[in-house]
């Protein structure tokens, strides 16, 4: 719980920067470095392992392919409108609003903290038994 407050407290700061500064760079490579360094020095028998005990299918990549496609559609009608379409934006019209406000900002930055510690593993064991 006390690394979920601080992971919390650091997105919110962090989303709080002004864009394009040198204290929104820092915010958003040092979580980088972090996974960058665990995955550099956690060795290669932890990510032989974790690969190893995935049971990975294609029936569980289908919903994240529909929304992959779902978004580039979006993106490609909006496109043929002419990209200034009111009836459908482009993607990136649609996340240039949603990011003007700090708690999508948030969301995203914890989201993306997030994908960083399931692809380093934090918190898990890799023993069996």
């Amino acid at each position: 719980m006390p690394a979920a407050v601080a992971v919390a407290g650091y997105a919110y700061w962090a989303t709080d920067q002004p864009p394009f500064g040198a204290l929104a760079y820092l915010a958003t490579g040092l979580p980088v470095l972090v996974v960058g360094s665990v995955m550099l020095f956690a060795g290669p028998g932890r990510w032989v392992a974790r690969r190893s005990s995935a049971v990975w299918s294609t029936w569980r990549a289908w919903p994240w392919l529909l929304i992959a496609a779902a978004m580039v559609g979006l993106e490609a009608v909006g496109l043929a409108l002419g990209g200034r379409s009111a009836d459908v934006p482009t993607l990136s019209t649609v996340v240039d609003h949603a990011l003007g406000w700090h708690l999508t900002r948030l969301l995203l930055f914890v989201g993306w903290l997030l994908i960083g510690r399931g692809l380093v593993g934090l918190g898990h064991s890799n023993r069996q038994g």
